[in-house]
């Protein structure tokens, strides 16, 4: 092995020389051609066991020296040349400049390696595991309505996208929602200001409520999504990564949220779901909307936080939606001329007495639970209803 290796790396000494030149050894073959010299020891030529006659231009082919480690010279090598010269041969274009983006984001490296995962991906949605015979659905397990890419689990999802708008300004939602997933990243890592920070670190929270809320059964919540992302940029900012200015931040202005009573001679019905977020919530519009009416209510404003269901209430859905059922029923009992019926979003904040006793429906018996006395849960966010707080 040592005179090979000498034969290769010194082809200038003597020895090296002779040794060549008697046994016809040691070149690179770049002198060989492919079809007609004899190079495979038992076989005169290539071209002898061709079944059909080879071209000309075939003929002429010589062997092509490929160096594998361009930035390493003969006889020297190391771990860092080796990995800069791979680096270089197989990190190209859009592809590289990804990965410099995110090597830059001041943010923890679990959260640029999943961003580096996700933008290729390979994140274990749905839609992989099925595609590697792991599950046998690729819908989502969280709003049941779409496949579940990596690109549905972290913007496109219901509650998902709720959390983006109330973050993003306003005229930035359009481009926002239209980009495929490699440009979503690239664009929004390459903010200059501190937003390409918050941006990774609510996908990373994102990712790990949807995990929660699957493997753990916790309940899906926007309010821990932005407290989670909160406590990293805190942590960021403390050890002087980025710069807390305000005036960097596209954020929109801060909205106080609060449940809000109805008009004089109003009433408001406030429903959320749990489980089977979307499906749950349309029937718990349903089931309201007949107490209501069964109640004798004549002007009703009926309010949920997910805009998923208030939108497919407003505007309706197609005959083939999975929800259709429902939804027909809600809109034809609102349409009915001896009531006045409204419905309107909020966001989680402002139905957390809703939100308690939807979490309070897994302990209770399956049957409509009625209370005279708020539940001992749910005291504290009433309270809080009633100062406005």
């Amino acid at each position: 092995m040592k005179i090979a290796w000498g034969m290769i790396t010194k082809k200038e000494k003597l020895w090296v020389k002779v040794l060549r030149e008697k046994y016809k050894i040691g070149e690179d073959g770049k002198d060989t051609f492919f079809w007609t010299d004899h190079w495979i020891p038992g076989i005169n030529n290539l071209s002898a066991l061709a079944v059909g006659p080879i071209p000309q231009e075939e003929l002429r082919k010589k062997f092509v020296t490929i160096p594998l480690l361009k930035t390493i010279g003969i006889g020297a090598c190391s771990i860092s040349c080796s990995l800069r010269s791979m680096l270089q041969d197989g990190a190209q274009g859009s592809d590289s400049d990804m990965w410099k983006k995110l090597w830059r984001c001041p943010v923890p490296e679990r959260v640029k390696f999943f961003l580096w995962t996700l933008s290729h991906d390979s994140v274990m949605t749905n839609n992989q595991r099925k595609r590697r015979s792991f599950c046998n659905s690729d819908i989502c397990p969280i709003c049941n309505n779409a496949i579940e890419s990596a690109l549905h689990a972290v913007r496109d999802c219901g509650h998902v996208k709720e959390y983006w708008l109330n973050l993003i300004p306003s005229n930035w939602k359009h481009d926002f929602f239209d980009m495929d997933l490699q440009d979503w990243i690239h664009s929004n890592i390459s903010n200059k200001s501190e937003w390409n920070t918050r941006f990774a670190l609510s996908v990373w929270s994102i990712w790990k409520q949807r995990n929660e809320i699957i493997f753990k059964n916790k309940a899906r919540s926007l309010v821990s999504i932005k407290m989670m992302t909160d406590r990293y940029m805190e942590g960021i900012t403390k050890a002087g990564l980025i710069n807390s200015s305000n005036d960097l931040n596209p954020q929109p202005e801060k909205e106080f949220i609060r449940w809000n009573p109805p008009d004089e001679n109003w009433s408001k019905m406030n429903v959320d779901g749990s489980c089977c977020p979307v499906l749950a919530e349309a029937w718990a519009v349903k089931i309201d909307l007949e107490l209501a009416r069964n109640s004798g209510v004549q002007n009703l404003v009926l309010e949920a936080d997910s805009l998923i269901v208030i939108n497919m209430i407003k505007n309706g859905v197609e005959i083939d939606h999975p929800l259709f059922p429902i939804i027909a029923g809600i809109r034809d009992m609102a349409d009915k001329a001896d009531w006045n019926v409204t419905f309107s979003h909020t966001l989680r904040e402002g139905n957390r007495v809703a939100n308690v006793l939807a979490s309070l429906a897994h302990s209770c018996p399956i049957y409509m639970q009625v209370w005279s006395n708020p539940p001992c849960m749910c005291v504290n966010a009433l309270q809080d209803d009633v100062r406005g707080a």
